[in-house]
């Protein structure tokens, strides 16, 4: 993998920019699905300048979170915390672990977080209710009492201008994979992508051995779209070199945006895309422990019953076995579960 420090960057102005529309470029659409197959194949991960997602609409939601997690009593975040089986709503600080996702076991990420999934669902069509899985994956979203904060506007609101941008990234997606165009449409025309604003609080008290902001992981989905905290001078964010087992601060760019393979798309491509290990560090020095910091990440998940049917880049001799994406996610987690170490 070359330098994870600085990520390849990719320029969508001509086609967010509606430089090319339905008679586009066709030079450049095949040299910026060039760019993107190249950057998943050597590191997973890329930055997107000239995305498309107004500013305005990334602050608004920034403002929102800030007054939520910062402004917002224990009780009132309580109210609207998520319970088991399905995390929607609100999720406190220390409750959560990621280093479950690798089969690990340490103490509990230092991040809380607000999560949303699917918003318009047709409670008439019983696609949605159809089975547990369905149920599952469209699960109700959970909003504060008193939203003072407009918090749940502000995250519907960039929920729809993520699908917009994913549906951009899908039609570059299978131009670089040789797929017909469209191919991906009946596979997320009803998709399970989930919304998670993470606020990582000041480190005021005692870190545990192995304790993180972020475990190490790779992420369960097709692929995520990552809103970084631009302010960040310290390199919270990091990936991990698959060849050094090296890890490496990423450099954020302001305005930019990261996008990055999930372990869906990595079993899809038959591993021709990497799923690369990424964490969130706590800072060393007491200025940068000092700092709230603020991510938005959009997981971007199939239909519950796409099938992942084998695609032309796999190798037609490897074994490759089919199944839905809801199969495949629910055995990604059941791997991860059964190499926790027993004590």
């Amino acid at each position: 993998m070359t330098d994870p420090k600085m990520l390849a960057e990719i320029d969508l102005a001509a086609l967010t920019l509606r430089l090319i529309d339905a008679e586009y470029d066709e030079s450049t659409f095949h040299r910026i699905a060039d760019q993107v197959n190249a950057a998943f194949q050597q590191q997973g991960f890329l930055v997107l300048r000239n995305h498309g997602i107004p500013l305005d609409l990334i602050h608004r939601l920034r403002a929102s979170a800030e007054g939520f997690f910062l402004r917002t009593g224990s009780d009132e975040k309580g109210k609207c915390a998520y319970r088991a089986p399905v995390p929607r709503g609100y999720s406190g600080n220390r409750k959560e672990n990621f280093a479950i996702l690798a089969g690990n076991k340490l103490p509990n990420d230092l991040v809380e977080k607000y999560r949303m999934g699917p918003w318009r669902v047709d409670s008439s069509d019983p696609y949605f209710s159809a089975n547990k899985d369905a149920q599952m994956m469209f699960y109700p979203n959970k909003w504060p009492e008193n939203d003072v904060y407009g918090l749940q506007r502000a995250m519907e609101t960039y929920y729809e201008a993520m699908e917009s941008l994913a549906t951009l990234l899908l039609k570059i997606f299978e131009r670089c994979l040789s797929l017909p165009e469209g191919f991906f449409h009946d596979k997320l025309d009803r998709h399970t992508s989930i919304l998670s604003v993470n606020h990582y609080p000041p480190v005021d008290k005692q870190v545990q051995k192995g304790q993180l902001r972020l475990a190490e992981h790779t992420d369960v989905d097709l692929f995520t779209i990552l809103c970084p905290d631009w302010a960040d001078e310290v390199g919270c964010l990091q990936v991990k070199d698959a060849a050094s087992d090296v890890w490496s601060s990423v450099t954020l760019v302001p305005e930019t945006l990261i996008v990055n393979i999930g372990d869906g798309f990595n079993y899809w491509t038959a591993g021709q895309w990497l799923s690369t290990c990424h964490r969130v560090i706590v800072p060393q020095g007491r200025e940068g422990r000092s700092k709230s910091r603020f991510a938005i990440a959009y997981f971007v998940g199939a239909n519950y019953d796409a099938p992942l049917s084998r695609l032309p880049v796999c190798d037609p001799d490897a074994s490759y076995e089919e199944k839905t994406y809801v199969e495949w996610r629910k055995l990604r987690v059941q791997e991860a579960l059964e190499k926790l170490p027993r004590k």
